[in-house]
């Protein structure tokens, strides 16, 4: 962005970048949104006897979703993550470990997008402008790396 830095790292926006303030507050919305819908999910949803996702109230199991079982056979860095997060908000955490064990550290990850994204929104709207700087990427990176390190570790 061509804005003025401010004293906390952010830049002051220019009225002529409202198009570029629009797609910024677009993803900061869709993040929050999606953070919110699985952190949801993750407490309303129920994991079987034979370890098979359920809605409550409905007899049938959620299909399998994982592209790399389906069609390779083989787990992917993030399977077993939806019935880890659903352990981890039932306070499982044993059965979350058998399931992804780096389903911690994502867990934890995703939940924190809701105040960091929710602030960024406060930010935009309040015409500061929202925190654009190089280490907002590096836990993402960290994650990914974790995810990576442990489907290795486990495969």
């Amino acid at each position: 962005m061509t804005g003025r830095q401010q004293p906390n790292g952010a830049e002051e926006v220019p009225h002529s970048a409202g198009g570029v303030m629009v797609a910024v507050t677009s993803f900061h919305g869709i993040i929050l949104t999606g953070a919110l819908i699985i952190m949801l999910l993750s407490f309303f949803l129920r994991v079987n006897d034979s370890n098979q996702v359920l809605v409550p109230g409905i007899s049938r199991p959620i299909p399998e979703s994982c592209l790399t079982k389906m069609y390779w056979g083989i787990d992917c860095p993030g399977c077993g993550m939806s019935r880890a997060f659903i352990c981890i908000s039932a306070g499982q955490f044993g059965t979350a470990q058998q399931f992804n064990s780096a389903s911690f550290v994502v867990y934890l990850f995703i939940a924190l997008q809701i105040p960091w994204h929710s602030m960024q929104l406060l930010r935009i709207r309040s015409g500061v402008g929202p925190v654009d700087a190089w280490w907002t990427i590096v836990p993402a990176l960290v994650v990914i790396a974790i995810l990576v390190v442990c489907w290795i570790w486990r495969v």
